[in-house]
């Protein structure tokens, strides 16, 4: 964060409980967006298809002022 110039955009990805407390830390802190992204893909469910879902991505994008 420190290393950061003024306008720069800080982003970062989790998918795991404890990466998602990190963020939520810094977005406590330092504000920001908190995004959560879910995607699914088509799969066959015998002889049909059916939504899987993949892990849940969390987002938090920061703008150092």
């Amino acid at each position: 964060v420190k290393a950061l110039r003024p306008g720069g955009r800080l982003v970062a990805n989790a998918v795991t409980l404890e990466m998602e407390t990190l963020l939520l830390a810094r977005h406590v802190s330092l504000g920001g967006d908190l995004t959560r992204i879910n995607i699914s893909r088509a799969s066959p469910v015998g002889t049909m298809q059916a939504w899987r879902p993949a892990m849940p991505v969390t987002q938090w994008s920061w703008v150092k002022p």
